[in-house]
């Protein structure tokens, strides 16, 4: 059986978006909860590569503040990213249960 492509902060913010959208905000706090502190823009540096890769879809809102438009970024899980968390969680499942039958 061959490892998982996913790295483990790939798998982590996959698995934030298993469930649901976020944006790029709650995908931010998730991730800080679970100890991947990053500056912001190496985040959407991130989440840029996520998107090449075609894990994720991101859908980019207009939003006006103090006369400024700026894009709030919202993240869900494409077929691709899918595909990957799922065989990364049968990796590390079929990899427990030799561990444990040892």
């Amino acid at each position: 059986m061959n490892l998982p492509e996913l790295s483990h902060k790939q798998y982590a913010v996959l698995d934030c978006l298993r469930a649901d959208e976020l944006s790029g905000r709650e995908l931010r706090a998730r991730l800080g909860e679970a100890g991947f502190g990053k500056t912001r823009a190496s985040f959407y540096q991130f989440m840029a590569r996520l998107e090449d890769q075609k894990f994720v879809r991101v859908r980019r809102v207009p939003v006006e503040a103090n006369g400024q438009t700026y894009y709030e970024h919202f993240y869900s899980l494409s077929g691709a990213g899918v595909a990957a968390l799922n065989e990364s969680d049968f990796f590390y499942a079929s990899a427990r249960g030799r561990v444990e039958r040892a």
